[in-house]
């Protein structure tokens, strides 16, 4: 496969920043007893509207990205990714994508009649290969960006395999079956979806025969129901009739009775939503169609309150043709806070600004929104007024008063700002402390596997002035990526319903710990010790699990991190 276009450029601390931060600053900020510049007024505003974009894979092998208008219009597209032609006719049938660490997920069909999945960060120059047959057809697929784990169905000499991957482990298949019917499978890593082109199913992700609850039956042919999402305001869900040019909408539990029209679009082989509730339907072809078909995107507001937004597509690849067939689509949002951050003391006696809480993302949804994991920005603010100067996370001052912080984050898509905290009064002479870390008790070695991959030296990563990267500057239109690091020393050991996993300290690291997520939801703290960390959980549910093993800045902003997922038995 070939890089068609390179459209975006690692974040660095000491090159890109927003027009609020003029400097990454150090690890504290510190004047001493000199008093800081104080604004007249902040002018600091919570973001509450994000801006959307779309990710979408095509019939003729493009992976693209393209910002939404607020009216019809015709666009241009960024490519990021030119696969080459199936000789199958529809050369990409998957696509996902991760904006925390923006990565595209994408599924293809490749030239000489086979399957493989893919993993490519939109900065890089070629994808990293996750699975691959020699044979078959994609039908499509969904991702989960909470467990990384992919899930997709492909069809081979007439039968159709269902298939579990992880995406940060290529080649480690979690779960390969067939399955007697045709479907596409979505998944958020504890609920998953199958539609069949007849209905619309939940179903147990380790046995997609297993139905949970289902919509009812089309209530005759075609059965085209083939793009599907989750509502993002409710328990209902939304299908797209591609033979019918209709979007329809139901109750998964079938209480509602037939299905409902609640638009319209031209031929929609893909569906996707925004948290507005609005929808994105890409134009495209039949799942097997070997006849291209001319690509565009519409947007739906399913209230009817709205009209369509018709979106002509021109790629920027083919110096502005139109696109093929949209076949798989997923929706994107610039980051939204839901809680402001907090202002705490640590040992030292510096004001500590913790992240706020931002929306996390809705894959059953087909939808991303997390910001970045591994940048923040920070303003902080005394008697409500902003500091200047003072950007960091960590704030040391010999200033006296209510003292409250703000946070930046962004993601592929573009920024989004907090609402401050809530003043803490504060006076250098008379703080209090926050505890010390919590432990856990790591497992005897006795007995257990381990996988390492190794790393020479005490503590990793290099020191800087500060371990947060700064939310990089977005360019409209253009992808940009935040890489965060990993644990590269990383020695993973399952056994059973326990995982142990031991690592060397992160340079500029505060707090370490163990993030499960999948069929167990949990957060341990972990253990450390000189330049070693250990991080240790027991009695995982069975099921697939993903485990991630991080290295924080004070603030909960992860520095680094490891990741394996398992089918816990």
């Amino acid at each position: 496969m070939k890089k068609s276009a390179k459209l975006s450029m690692r974040a660095c601390a000491s090159l890109l920043v927003t027009a609020l931060v003029a400097s990454c600053g150090t690890g504290t900020e510190s004047r001493g007893g000199t008093e800081r510049t104080r604004n007249v007024a902040s002018g600091w505003a919570a973001t509450t509207t994000p801006v959307k974009a779309v990710i979408y894979g095509t019939q003729d092998g493009l992976i693209e990205y393209v910002a939404v208008p607020e009216v019809s219009d015709v666009v241009i597209s960024r490519t990021i990714y030119t696969a080459p032609s199936s000789a199958l006719g529809n050369t990409v049938s998957m696509v996902a994508f991760d904006s925390a660490r923006s990565e595209v997920i994408f599924g293809t069909n490749t030239a000489a009649s086979g399957v493989s999945t893919w993993r490519m960060n939109v900065e890089d120059s070629a994808p990293t290969e996750l699975y691959a047959s020699s044979s078959g057809f994609l039908y499509g697929g969904g991702y989960d960006t909470s467990s990384r784990v992919a899930v997709f169905t492909y069809v081979d000499m007439g039968s159709l395999t269902y298939v579990v991957n992880s995406v940060d482990e290529p080649g480690s298949t979690i779960l390969e079956s067939k399955i007697p019917f045709y479907a596409i499978p979505h998944y958020d890593g504890s609920t998953a979806y199958i539609t069949t082109g007849n209905n619309i199913r939940e179903i147990v992700v380790t046995d997609p025969t297993t139905m949970i609850r289902s919509t009812p039956s089309l209530p005759s042919t075609p059965f085209d129901l083939w793009g599907y999402v989750r509502n993002p305001l409710s328990d209902s869900v939304y299908g797209a009739r591609r033979d019918l040019s209709e979007i329809l909408s139901n109750n998964l539990d079938g209480s509602s009775g037939v299905f409902t029209q609640v638009g319209k679009a031209t031929n929609p082989a893909s569906l996707a939503a925004f948290s507005d509730g609005t929808l994105v339907a890409g134009t495209g072809s039949s799942l097997n169609a070997a006849v291209p078909t001319s690509g565009a995107l519409t947007i739906i507001d399913p209230t009817g309150a709205s009209a369509n937004i018709e979106m002509t597509i021109k790629s920027d690849s083919a110096s502005g043709s139109s696109i093929g067939g949209v076949q798989s689509v997923w929706a994107i949002e610039s980051p939204i806070a839901t809680a402001p951050p907090t202002v705490s003391i640590d040992g030292s006696g510096n004001l500590v600004c913790s992240d706020a809480t931002w929306r996390g993302d809705l894959p059953l949804s087909r939808l991303s929104r997390a910001p970045f994991e591994s940048a923040r920005s920070y303003a902080w603010f005394l008697d409500g007024k902003e500091l200047s100067g003072a950007t960091s996370e960590t704030l040391t001052t010999a200033e006296s008063g209510d003292f409250s912080c703000g946070v930046i984050a962004s993601n592929a898509v573009g920024v989004g700002y907090s609402a401050q905290s809530t003043p803490v009064a504060y006076s250098p002479t008379s703080t209090t402390t926050l505890p010390s870390e919590e432990t856990t008790t790591p497992l005897p070695d006795a007995r257990e596997t381990t996988t390492t991959i190794e790393s020479s030296g005490g503590s990793e990563s290099a020191p800087t002035e500060s371990p947060v990267v700064t939310v990089p500057a977005v360019a409209p239109g253009t992808p940009v990526a935040v890489v965060t690091p990993s644990l590269r020393s990383a020695k993973w050991t399952f056994k059973g319903r326990t995982v142990k996993v031991t690592f060397r300290k992160w340079s500029g690291a505060r707090k370490y710990r163990l993030v499960v997520r999948g069929a167990t939801r949990k957060t341990i703290t972990c253990k450390t010790a000189k330049t070693t960390v250990t991080c240790t959980t027991t009695t995982l549910k069975k099921g697939i699990n993903s485990f991630s093993a991080r290295a924080l800045s004070a603030s909960g902003i992860t520095l680094a991190i490891s990741s394996k997922t398992r089918n816990t038995r």
